[in-house]
């Protein structure tokens, strides 16, 4: 409900909300009336993947050349690492972490030093995501291969 009143919040002084990453379920919650009591039934998805938005609302998906993501995510794996993630993550489990952090992508692989599955646990959810946004309606794909920020920023602009 936060996410609604921060948009609420933000159209009514006559500003633009932009809603950027978090999941594809925090993203659809944020912009229907998504109830999240139960899991939606296995044969009718419609509340998920419906067009209907509280607000006019235009959604933008990022993609790049699959090889060249994974080639990032491996990178940015490597960055964490060597900016000691593993020694916090031993700190964390030391004081005994919350079901939520013990489950966050890359904790358990951290902890038993298997970087290369951190890398691989990084590039299946990166996959996954990519899946479940080709089946959110209207969204306009935006390819970032080979472009930089402010590239990809201009396309989103000329859009809106």
């Amino acid at each position: 409900m936060a996410a609604f009143c921060e948009i609420d919040e933000a159209l009514e002084a006559g500003r633009r909300p932009i809603v950027v990453g978090g999941t594809g379920l925090y993203l659809r919650a944020a912009l229907v009336e998504l109830s999240l009591v139960k899991a939606p039934p296995e044969s009718d998805d419609s509340e998920l993947w419906s067009p209907d938005t509280r607000h006019p609302t235009t959604i933008f998906g990022l993609d790049m050349d699959r090889e060249k993501l994974y080639e990032r995510i491996d990178a940015r794996t490597e960055t964490i690492v060597a900016a000691g993630a593993r020694d916090e993550v031993v700190r964390v489990e030391r004081l005994g972490p919350s079901r939520t952090a013990r489950v966050a992508l890359g904790f358990d692989e951290l902890l038993a030093g298997d970087v290369e599955a951190m890398k691989k646990r990084s590039r299946n959810y990166a996959r996954r995501q990519l899946t479940w946004m080709r089946k959110i309606p209207n969204l306009r794909w935006v390819d970032r291969t080979e472009r930089s920020d402010a590239e990809v920023a201009a396309q989103i602009s000329a859009h809106i």
